[in-house]
């Protein structure tokens, strides 16, 4: 099985896009272009909806995702239930703890976030702490602000 790079320069930075011939298997902001960029159709096909997210024209990702064998089911159970925020939505960390059944497990949960491998496309930019704050992000609080911002614009469009 063949890993290949495409990178994107998005409106938060530079996105490294792994994949394989047929799955994505990651998207993470980096600082350069670490590996020769080998763009296949999982990568343009995943490329096209992230512009077409950052110009509102897209509310959800359809790509074929492939969670590592080695992420614990509580992380693999966290990230699905990230997808079904809403886009322009938030929700705290001790909800979506209560939501998969785990009432105790927010701090876990914000562990789980701060390990999702596919930034943006699994949305854990839309957890926030119960008091409102923000909270961190893989990428960067700014990345975090400026993708809640631009959701909050195309929900009132819509």
């Amino acid at each position: 099985m063949g890993i290949f790079y495409a990178y994107y320069t998005s409106p938060i930075g530079l996105l490294e896009i792994k994949t394989t011939k047929d799955t994505l298997l990651g998207i993470k902001r980096v600082a350069n272009e670490r590996y020769t960029m080998i763009q296949n159709d999982v990568a343009a096909l995943c490329i096209a909806q992230l512009k077409e997210y950052f110009i509102n024209q897209v509310e959800s990702f359809n790509l074929p995702i492939a969670f590592e064998s080695t992420i614990s089911d509580f992380n693999a159970c966290v990230w699905k239930a990230l997808l079904t925020i809403p886009l322009g939505s938030t929700c705290s960390y001790k909800e979506l703890a209560v939501k998969i059944g785990k009432p105790k497990s927010a701090r876990a949960v914000g562990n789980a976030c701060s390990k999702n491998p596919f930034i943006i496309v699994i949305p854990c930019h839309r957890v926030i702490c119960q008091d409102g704050r923000l909270g961190g992000y893989i990428a960067g609080v700014e990345a975090k602000k400026h993708l809640l911002s631009n959701e909050a614009k195309k929900r009132l469009s819509i």
